[in-house]
């Protein structure tokens, strides 16, 4: 949210400050040579030379400036022979400057006012094409060139207009720009710096507000819904994050209540101590949830905490990825372990059962389930085997029954593939059903 007075605009308004030993010496002359070099289509011009350059249009014609581009040229538009009696262009006309500019797109700008010796003089001036808007800005500027006073802009298509307080060449004092849609911003500016506070108001009805100390933001910046309830406030130092970051997310935008509110700390824009997220689902004011986050050192370090509703996740995080074995409990007393390797399920992850006094031990490699699956009942008794292979079942799946019986069940990427086969606790088979790619093809008894 800078301005960067855009090489030309800067560059000519501020021109007559350059040093007087590289005026044109003023003589009646027409066959007056320049008193000093570089000129601005000089090949020994350094980039960030200030020079004179050649009107394209009047036969050795100068306007002076400080721009730093080597295929800066100008064209006079109102050509007259007595403009320009010294080699330096004199009276109101207005010059167009064409340049390309740091992505090679030609940019063309217009300034039309009192020259001066080949100068920007004072008086009334209109600037058209600026880099930054295809509009033109009307205005005065002192002897030197300066703009001063109040400057009005509008776009070319009539959007877009401004109000802007300069002295001495620099914004000082308030900035306006409105939209037809409504919309508006204002700035306060010190000596070409934002200083103060900036407010927008979108056309939607949201609003901005920012606290800007020397051309940087320090304080807190507020972004509110049509309605006024904020979506971020931001607490800012030196244009980086530091302090307090609050961001709301809402059902709707009346609603006051937030379904989701991240609250975070920052230092130099880097998280630090604990990113706490609340949830609240229905929006009633309640919070359902609440996740609980530490950084150190700008990075996801250490215990991160989820509860809601007798649920609680504990997760060891090193470097921002998982690392370690996540704890998750339920309010009934049911509770599982799953391991991660740099930030995957990678290990045996276990679910424990409470009150049937159950467990299942599931093997991942690389967040798929690979190997083969136990599920253990009392006694660690086993009641099923389920082979995997890349995260599908892959192999002959058995039930154990608790009157000895066993179901054998074989599958195939996932599929149930070949006879499923019921077998009794004298290992003899009392049913069988045949699949073929997931479906059943027989039905023996």
């Amino acid at each position: 949210m800078k301005y960067n007075l855009l090489v030309f605009l800067l560059a000519c308004t501020t021109a007559a400050t350059g040093n007087d030993s590289s005026d044109i010496e003023e003589t009646s002359s027409s066959d007056t040579e320049l008193s000093l070099e570089p000129l601005c289509d000089d090949e020994g011009t350094p980039e960030d030379a200030e020079c004179w350059t050649k009107l394209l249009d009047a036969e050795d014609c100068y306007v002076w400036s400080t721009v730093n581009n080597r295929d800066l040229f100008a064209a006079l538009k109102a050509n007259s022979v007595d403009s320009c009696p010294e080699r330096v262009l004199n009276g109101s006309h207005p010059v167009t400057f064409s340049y390309t500019d740091s992505k090679d797109n030609l940019k063309t700008e217009v300034f039309e006012g009192p020259w001066k010796n080949g100068r920007m003089g004072a008086g009334k001036w209109v600037d058209r094409n600026t880099p930054h808007a295809d509009a033109f800005f009307s205005g005065y500027r002192n002897d030197k060139g300066q703009k001063i006073g109040e400057w009005e802009g509008e776009s070319d298509d009539g959007e877009i207009t401004w109000t802007i307080q300069y002295r001495n060449g620099k914004r000082h004092g308030d900035f306006r720009r409105e939209t037809r849609d409504g919309a508006w911003s204002s700035l306060e500016y010190r000596d070409g710096d934002v200083h103060g506070t900036a407010r927008v108001e979108y056309s939607d009805g949201s609003s901005e507000t920012s606290e800007w100390r020397n051309d940087e933001l320090n304080g807190t910046m507020v972004r509110r819904n049509s309605h006024g309830n904020v979506i971020f406030k931001l607490d800012f130092k030196d244009t980086k994050w530091h302090g307090t970051h609050l961001a709301n997310h809402y059902a709707n935008e009346e609603d006051s209540n937030f379904v989701q509110q991240h609250e975070s700390h920052y230092v130099d824009d880097e998280p630090v101590g604990k990113k706490i997220i609340r949830y609240d689902d229905d929006s009633d004011g309640e919070v359902d949830a609440i996740e609980t986050i530490p950084y150190v050192d700008g990075k996801l370090t250490g215990i991160a905490v989820y509860e809601a509703d007798g649920y609680r996740a504990e997760v060891p995080c090193v470097d921002g990825v998982r690392q370690g074995v996540q704890e998750s409990t339920w309010a009934n007393g049911d509770r599982m372990e799953t391991p991660y390797v740099d930030g995957k399920v990678h290990g045996v992850k276990v679910f424990y059962w409470k009150e049937a006094s159950h467990r299942r031990e599931t093997p991942f490699e690389d967040d798929k389930e690979h190997g083969v699956e136990v599920w253990y009942g009392k006694d660690d008794k086993v009641l099923v085997e389920t082979p995997y292979e890349r995260g599908k079942k892959h192999g002959v799946e058995i039930h154990y029954w608790e009157d000895g019986s066993r179901t054998e069940t074989p599958y195939i990427n996932g599929r149930q593939h070949g006879t499923v086969n019921w077998i009794d606790e004298e290992g003899d088979i009392v049913h069988s059903e045949k699949f073929m790619h997931g479906e059943l093809e027989t039905d023996t008894d």
